[in-house]
């Protein structure tokens, strides 16, 4: 059975040869990944490169996700920035890259006047938006406590490392 690796080892790589820093024979040898593998993956790339310009006005929609699925990850991913941890591991979680998703916030912004809410789907939009920014604003407060928290343990540890040094050396007070 074939080795599955991490989409972002496979992305790094493919980035590499793509931009012609290395070829697949190095590749080879700096990650021990098979050449059949590796020429797979670029074929696998150069197809869908090609699909994508025979159909110019196709949805570029990320794999495996419905156009409304598509539209919520593209709402949370702006809402927690396209470049943070947290949307990689969203990305990470729901399957698909973070290429694919800024493709489809792409076309979205390009394609904004083609979609058409139903008023419904626009007061859910706006509950949905209204609920996430509650929640990272909630996210935002308790990274901010913990912070604060730890760095209290930090000053406690360091006080009572000091008190027993100073201890060591004048020995107790108390005495």
């Amino acid at each position: 059975m074939a080795k599955a690796y991490p989409i972002e080892k496979k992305n790094q790589v493919l980035a590499r040869i793509l931009s012609k820093e290395i070829t697949v024979a190095q590749a080879h040898k700096e990650y021990g990944i098979a050449e059949s593998c590796l020429h797979n993956w670029l074929r696998s790339v150069k197809e869908a490169s090609s699909v994508k310009r025979t159909v110019p006005d196709a949805i570029p929609l990320p794999r495996g996700m419905t156009f409304r699925q598509a539209l919520a990850a593209d709402g949370y991913c702006r809402e927690s920035g396209f470049d943070s941890p947290a949307t990689g591991k969203f990305c990470r979680a729901k399957g698909i890259t973070l290429e694919e998703l800024k493709a489809f916030s792409t076309w979205l912004d390009s394609h904004d006047g083609d979609v058409v809410l139903t008023a419904t789907a626009r007061a859910r939009e706006q509950e949905l938006i209204t609920k996430v920014s509650e929640l990272s604003q909630a996210h935002r407060d308790q990274r901010k406590e913990l912070e604060r928290k730890e760095k209290a343990l930090a000053e406690t540890a360091a006080l009572l490392v000091l008190s027993k040094k100073a201890q060591a050396i004048w020995g107790d007070r108390e005495k």
